[in-house]
């Protein structure tokens, strides 16, 4: 899976839409001060890979912005299998919305969004979103990478 563009829309600190475009093939590094959104944007990618756009969970609606509590979005372009996808989650409970498009062609909308997706990436659902697999290995979230092994 390559990833491309990444555009999130009133997402936890984010006020508005921020947008991170042309991803290229090879390593892309995110560099800003501290507090700018760099963790933020990576919980947004998690969040629109990992969990379902109806989920009711605590650390969904915690997707919701800091102040206003405005419904978050989140837009992923990637490319994978040779082909060029697009998933776009709105996370707001039972009225959330997942809509995955292959571009020129099929387009899939909520449980059959989120059940391609994990077939497209190889993982399978469960409760509260899909379960990474191998992705998690790959995966470890700011301060929890020297946590307690227990």
């Amino acid at each position: 899976m390559k990833i491309r563009s990444i555009e999130l829309t009133n997402f936890r600190k984010f006020v508005g839409t921020v947008r991170v475009e042309s991803i290229g093939d090879n390593v892309n590094v995110l560099v800003g001060r501290n507090e700018l959104g760099k963790s933020t944007l990576l919980q947004a990618i998690n969040a629109v890979i990992f969990e379902r756009a109806r989920s009711n969970a605590s650390h969904v609606k915690a997707f919701r912005h800091f102040v206003n509590q405005t419904v978050p979005e989140v837009k992923l372009s990637f490319d994978i299998g040779g082909q060029s996808w697009a998933i776009h989650k709105r996370f707001a409970g039972q009225s959330g919305k997942a809509i995955l498009t292959c571009i020129g062609g099929a387009v899939y909308e909520d449980e059959a969004a989120e059940a391609e997706l994990q077939r497209l990436l190889g993982f399978t659902g469960g409760r509260g979103g899909g379960e990474p697999g191998i992705w998690g290995t790959l995966w470890v979230q700011q301060g929890q990478s020297l946590g307690d092994m227990a």
